[in-house]
């Protein structure tokens, strides 16, 4: 392959600048969409406010999940209980880092936290959406084999 062809073949940054905001570091270069292409930037209460009520709801219910299964009073299953307090971590860890972010995005219709945040709302967001799917599984698991050992004779 000729230099020439290979010149023409590596994408341009300051031709794709119009586009989107590069954002340089100390090991890589990060290209993010600005939020005027793809919005009209307008701040969007509506929805802003509905991930504001997620929030608090999901504060406040996962909160009590936690409380009443490590209370003495849960008369669960042992197995039963961890799933259940490590599904409400995750949740939590979800409600506490990523949802109240993402309200204050969606209002602002701007990201205003830097590139550390940035990084650590997309680590944990997909961290705890793991989590909550490995715990779900193991937790439907856990149900349907306690579930089919009731009817098979000893």
């Amino acid at each position: 392959m000729a230099a020439t062809e290979l010149e023409q073949t590596e994408p341009d940054i300051n031709a794709t600048s119009a586009y989107y905001d590069v954002i340089s570091d100390v090991t890589e270069d990060v290209i993010v969409p600005r939020r005027s292409d793809y919005s009209s930037g307008n701040p969007d209460i509506v929805l802003s406010t509905v991930y504001w009520l997620i929030f608090v709801v999901a504060l406040v219910g996962n909160s009590l999940v936690l409380a009443f299964g490590f209370s003495r009073r849960a008369q669960t299953y042992r197995t039963q209980k961890v799933f259940t307090c490590s599904l409400a971590v995750s949740d939590l860890s979800v409600t506490l880092v990523v949802t109240w972010a993402k309200a204050l995005t969606t209002y602002t219709s701007n990201w205003v936290f830097g590139l550390g945040w940035c990084r650590v709302y997309n680590w944990i967001g997909t961290v705890s959406r793991h989590a909550s799917i490995g715990t779900m599984m193991a937790l439907s698991m856990e149900r349907y084999h306690y579930s089919f050992l009731l009817f098979v004779p000893c």
